[in-house]
């Protein structure tokens, strides 16, 4: 068949491709974030705030605003009398989602309280007023006295249990993608070599994330 031919039929098929309806895996990680965070706040920690979660992750794993909703996802929300995995983890994504920010040099005043906030929820921040009147935006950090240092020590500790940051940022992304169901446990195949022993397991997508993709962002509209 003639080349140009080919061109026309492959313009048509892209024309036809561009008509239709928007849908998830047309999102960007900013746009995918920015679900992620209405359908948190609406929702809570649901499969498909977790779906959004990973998903805008997966697209940039720096991205501030998904880190932030990560970091949320994982945190208690109160006062906590010792330090917890999940805490652990929230921080981590608070701390990369910092790093980020203050690397770009965004203003991010969200950020900022969030993170005083789940200082506070560690024991590593005193409200220096009457704590019966504490606001709950934690917008103003001059009302409270951080043991920063102690906070910053103490999830260094922790991380040390995983080998990295980065080791246990992985490890998180890889729990809410199974907590969205996007991820699955590789089946090894019949006859392939066994694994070595104690090795971790190793995930990959599911067939529930190509499906979801392709979800029209018009069902999505309830969240805007």
């Amino acid at each position: 068949m003639d080349f140009w031919l080919r061109v026309g039929e492959f313009e048509q098929f892209l024309d036809r491709w561009r008509k239709r309806p928007p849908q998830i895996r047309d999102l960007s990680d900013e746009e995918a974030a920015a679900y992620a965070m209405r359908i948190f706040q609406r929702l809570g920690r649901t499969k498909n705030s977790a779906r959004f979660i990973y998903h805008a992750l997966a697209l940039n794993s720096n991205q501030p605003q998904a880190l932030m909703c990560l970091s949320d996802y994982f945190r208690t929300g109160a006062r906590i009398d010792k330090i917890t995995e999940n805490y652990v983890f929230a921080a981590v994504a608070m701390e990369r989602a910092r790093v980020k920010v203050e690397a770009s040099r965004q203003e991010f005043p969200e950020l900022d309280a969030a993170r005083l906030r789940l200082i506070w929820e560690g024991g590593f921040a005193t409200y220096l007023k009457d704590a019966a009147a504490m606001p709950k935006d934690f917008a103003d950090l001059t009302q409270f006295s951080l043991r920063e240092n102690d906070y910053l020590h103490t999830i260094g500790q922790e991380i040390k249990k995983y080998g990295s940051v980065e080791a246990a940022f992985q490890k998180i992304h890889i729990l809410i993608g199974l907590k969205g169901e996007l991820l699955q446990e590789e089946k090894r195949l019949f006859g392939a070599k066994p694994a070595p022993l104690n090795a971790p397991p190793h995930y990959v997508r599911s067939a529930a994330y190509a499906g979801w993709l392709r979800t029209d962002l018009k069902t999505l509209a309830v969240y805007h």
